[in-house]
C-alpha cells in the first residue's frame, strides 16, 4: 500500500494510478487532505486544495479526480463522483448552447472561465466561478481538463435578490396598485414605443380614453371601498380583451387607456365596441345588480398626431365630445373638434376669471300669484357683465355648464349671491315671498348640497320658507336619480319649496310628477307662446293644470308676454305667471322700485 507521505498529487499531470492505468480509490483518498511536504510546489498545491474546488476530467467529461472541497459542496462522496460524467451535476439552469460554447473553447485547447450553476446531491443549487484549463500530453494531445472553482453561491443569491427586488420595484412603478393593470407611467412609455415601431412598420395606432360614466355617484352613494370593487370587477372583464395588439392601462381614478396597433380600422373600432359592451353588464353592488356604462373618445396615429402627447390630446378632445353627446358611446376625433374644444376651454377659463373679477351678477324676474294676495317670488337669473360683449345671459355660454367644475363654481356663486340679496331685500323692506334658485346636476353631484344650502341660510339668517329650488328633468339624466331624490326629499322635509322647471320638455314628466317631492310645476314657455293659436297647446296646458291641481300642487306659467295669454291662463285656473308682460328680469337695485309699483 502507498503511504501518504509517498503520494504526490499531480494537478498538472495525470493523477496517481494503479498498474492497469485506472486510479485506485484508496490512492485518491490518500491524495485528499494529506499534509504537504516542505517543497514549494507542495505548499502551492496544498494552498490550492485548501481554497479552491478542484476536479479533473478526461476529454469525455469523466471525473478522474476531486478534492475535499468538491466533495463538500456537491454532497456526493468521492466514490460516487469518480468515474461518473460531470453532467451528473448539471442544474438545468443553463441552456444547451451554454455548454456547447464552453466545450468548443476547451476542446480547442483554450482556457475557459465563467459562472456555472450546479446541483447538489440533495437537489439544491450552488454557483461556482469556474476556470477550466486543458492539459496536453507530452505528445501534444489533449487528454485532461483541470477545473478550478470557487463558491460564489452567496454572491449569486444576493445578486438574484437584488434582481428580484429591482424587478419588483419596476413592476410596482409600472403597475396600478388597485387593479393590477399598467399604470399611467407604463402607458406613457408603451405608447411612445408603440408609436415608434408603428412608424417604422407603416402601421396605425389607435388610442381610446375610457371614462366610467357617473363613477363619482357610486363613490358618493356607496363609499370608495365599493367604488374600488366596481373598478376591479370592470377591469377583470376588460382584461379578456388584452392581446399583443391591445394594451390596457389605468390612467387614474375611473379613466383608462386602450391602445390598439396592427389592426385595420374596423377591428380597432370593434375593440372599443366590445369594451362598452363589457361595461354595460350589471355589476353587483351590495348584492343588487347595478348598471354601469362607459364613454370612449379615440384618435389614431399618424393621422391625428404622431407623438404620444398629440395623440392623447386628440383622444381626450374626442372623449369630451362623446360626453357632451350623452355618454355610453364612443366618438372618433375630428380636426374640427380641436377648435371647438379650445374655444370651450378658453371660455371656461374666462368664466372662472370673471367669477374672480366679480363680473357675474344676478337679476330677478318676479313670479306673481293670480288673485292670491301673496307678494311675488323672485327667480334668480344669472347675468355676465362681459367686458367686451356687454350683458350676457346663460344661453350665450350654456354649453360650458356641461363641465362639472365650471357648473359647480357658477352654482356656488348663484346660491351665495341669491341668499345675500334676499337678506338685503328683507333688510330694505322689500315685500317678496321667496327667492328661487335654479340648481343643476353639478350642484347635487357631491351629496353635500343640503348641508351647503342650510349652512348658507344660517349664515345669512334666512328661514327655509324664504327659498325655493328649481330643477329640470335633465338632472335625472345626468346623475344618479336615487341620490338626487334623497337630497330633494331632505330639502322638502326641511321646508324648502321644490319646483319642477320647464315642465313638458322632458321624456318622463308624468313619472316625475308621481315620484318627485315638488310643490309647484312651471309649464315651459314653448306651450304658452302659441296658446291662443294652437288648440293642441291649449289642450295640453289645460290638462297639465287639471292633473297638477288634482295632485294638490301649484302651476306656474312661464313666458307670458301677451294679455290674451294671461286671460286664458286665468280662465284655466293657473296659479301663478311669469313673463315680460308682467315684469322683465330686474337688477337688485330695480327690484324694490318695481315691486312697490306693482299691485298683487
Amino acid at each position: 500500500m502507498i503511504e501518504p507521505s509517498q503520494v504526490r498529487p499531480s494537478l498538472h499531470g495525470k493523477p496517481a494510478a494503479a498498474q492497469n492505468g485506472a486510479m485506485e480509490p484508496e490512492a485518491v483518498v490518500e491524495i485528499v487532505n494529506r499534509w504537504p511536504s516542505d517543497t514549494e510546489i507542495d505548499f502551492i498545491l496544498h494552498a490550492l486544495d485548501s481554497a479552491a474546488i478542484v476536479a479533473i476530467t478526461d476529454v469525455k467529461g469523466t471525473i478522474t479526480f476531486v478534492n475535499r472541497k468538491f466533495v463538500e459542496i456537491s454532497g456526493y462522496s468521492e466514490a460516487e463522483l469518480i468515474g461518473q460524467n460531470h453532467r451528473m451535476l448539471r442544474s438545468g439552469v443553463h441552456p444547451a448552447e451554454f455548454f456547447r460554447q464552453m466545450y468548443s473553447v476547451i476542446a480547442h485547447g483554450h482556457v475557459w472561465s465563467g459562472e456555472i450553476c450546479n446541483r447538489r446531491k440533495d437537489g439544491s443549487l450552488y454557483w461556482v466561478q469556474t476556470t477550466i484549463v486543458p492539459r496536453h500530453s507530452a505528445e501534444g494531445k489533449l487528454d485532461h481538463y483541470v477545473a478550478i472553482r470557487f463558491d460564489i453561491t452567496d454572491r449569486k443569491l444576493a445578486e438574484n435578490r437584488l434582481i428580484e427586488s429591482q424587478a419588483h420595484l419596476k413592476h410596482s412603478l409600472n403597475t396600478d396598485f388597485l387593479t393590477g393593470l399598467a399604470n399611467r407611467q407604463c402607458f406613457t412609455t408603451t405608447c411612445r414605443q408603440m408609436l415608434e415601431r408603428a412608424a417604422r412598420a407603416g402601421e396605425e395606432v389607435y388610442l381610446g380614453i375610457l371614462d366610467v360614466d357617473h363613477f363619482k355617484d357610486i363613490n358618493d352613494s356607496y363609499g370608495h371601498f365599493t367604488g374600488d370593487k366596481v373598478l376591479c370587477a370592470l377591469v377583470d372583464r376588460l382584461r379578456t380583451l388584452e392581446s399583443q395588439q391591445v394594451f390596457l392601462a389605468r390612467l387614474g381614478g375611473d379613466e383608462f387607456a386602450i391602445l390598439v396597433r396592427g389592426l385595420p380600422v374596423e377591428e380597432a373600432v370593434s375593440i372599443f365596441e366590445k369594451v362598452l359592451e363589457q361595461m354595460r353588464a350589471p355589476v353587483p353592488i351590495d348584492g343588487v345588480p347595478h348598471r354601469v356604462s362607459g364613454t370612449i373618445g379615440y384618435a389614431y396615429a399618424p393621422n391625428d398626431g404622431e407623438s404620444q402627447e398629440e395623440l392623447f390630446k386628440a383622444a381626450d378632445i374626442a372623449l369630451y365630445a362623446a360626453k357632451s353627446l350623452g355618454r355610453d358611446r364612443y366618438q372618433q376625433f375630428h380636426s374640427s373638434m380641436r377648435e371647438e374644444f379650445e374655444r370651450k376651454v378658453k371660455l371656461i377659463e374666462t368664466i372662472h376669471a370673471g367669477l374672480d373679477r366679480k363680473q357675474f351678477e344676478l337679476h330677478y324676474q318676479p313670479l306673481f300669484y293670480a288673485g292670491s294676495g301673496r307678494p311675488p317670488s323672485l327667480e334668480a337669473l344669472l347675468r355676465w357683465r362681459h367686458p367686451w360683449h356687454g350683458m350676457m345671459t346663460p344661453t350665450a355660454f350654456f354649453d360650458v355648464f356641461k363641465d362639472p367644475g365650471t357648473a359647480q363654481a357658477v352654482g356656488n356663486f348663484v346660491l351665495d349671491r341669491a341668499l345675500a340679496d334676499a337678506r338685503q331685500f328683507i333688510d330694505r323692506g322689500v315685500k317678496f315671498n321667496k327667492v328661487a334658485v335654479n340648481i343643476t346636476a353639478a350642484d347635487l353631484a357631491n351629496n353635500r348640497f343640503p348641508a351647503r344650502l342650510f349652512g348658507a341660510l344660517e349664515r345669512y339668517g334666512l328661514p327655509p320658507s324664504r327659498v325655493a329650488i328649481e330643477v329640470t328633468e335633465g338632472i335625472f339624466l345626468d346623475a344618479d336619480s336615487g341620490s338626487i331624490l334623497r337630497d330633494l326629499n331632505e330639502l322638502h322635509e326641511r321646508g324648502i319649496e321644490i319646483a319642477l322647471d320647464d315642465f313638458g320638455t322632458g321624456f318622463a314628466s308624468l313619472t316625475h310628477l308621481l315620484s318627485m317631492p315638488f310643490d309647484r310645476i312651471k309649464i315651459d314657455k314653448s306651450f304658452i307662446s302659441e296658446l291662443e293659436d294652437q288648440p293642441a297647446n291649449l289642450a295640453i296646458v289645460q290638462g297639465i293644470i287639471e292633473i297638477v291641481h288634482r295632485l294638490g300642487r301649484l302651476v306656474v306659467a312661464e313666458g307670458v308676454e301677451r294679455q290674451s295669454q294671461k286671460e286664458i291662463l286665468e280662465r284655466l285656473g293657473c296659479d301663478a305667471m311669469q313673463g315680460w308682460l308682467i315684469a322683465r328680469a330686474l337688477s337688485p337695485q330695480e327690484v324694490e322700485t318695481i315691486l312697490q309699483r306693482v299691485r298683487y
